[in-house]
């Protein structure tokens, strides 16, 4: 059987370019009772978190995520290459985003977590907006430490949300194009 790690990231921004990784949540359901949230609490501590992250990979076969292939894991690919870190081992690890699996095998209205939620019955709360996390961290960095709490907060319910999607996708998975097996 192999070992899943399921990924979510928050950051400032939609590009690497101009934005920073705040918060990388991690959940193992073999594990771990919880998601786990590291959270920075300053921009120039990223470094650190980026490199926290590449090791809790190497204890895994697979890292998933929802839309990951397309923001999440390009997001981390930019930041390290930005601020020196080589992070290209991370392309060699299988990698298993969701939202294929729901284009690939379902004809849903919208393929947004959120909405896959809702018509799988998932509960899912984000607490705060994806465009509303800049602004928070902000705060949270000046002083009000509930803003940064909300910001993990949302984190861990995506990461819940992406694992009881996982359990209703499984069915399907072995039939992947790229042949993937659990």
């Amino acid at each position: 059987m192999k070992k899943i790690l399921f990924y979510d990231i928050e950051t400032t921004s939609v590009f690497s370019s101009s934005g920073i990784i705040i918060g990388i949540g991690i959940f193992d359901p073999e594990t771990m009772k919880e998601p786990f949230i590291n959270l920075i609490e300053r921009p120039e501590d990223e470094i650190n978190l980026l490199k926290w992250f590449k090791e809790k990979v190497k204890e895994y076969d697979v890292i998933c995520g929802w839309n990951s292939k397309s923001f999440d894991l390009p997001f981390i690919l930019g930041r390290a290459l930005q601020l020196g870190l080589d992070f290209s081992e991370l392309k060699e690890i299988e990698h298993l985003d969701l939202i294929e699996i729901s284009r690939e095998n379902f004809r849903f209205k919208s393929n947004k977590l959120e909405s896959v939620c809702s018509l799988l019955n998932i509960n899912y709360n984000p607490g705060i907006e994806g465009d509303d996390i800049s602004i928070s961290f902000m705060k949270g960095i000046s002083g009000d430490k509930k803003e940064l709490e909300r910001i993990k907060q949302r984190c861990k319910n995506d990461l819940i949300s992406l694992f009881e999607v996982y359990k209703k996708f499984e069915p399907y998975l072995k039939f992947r194009k790229n042949k993937f097996h659990l």
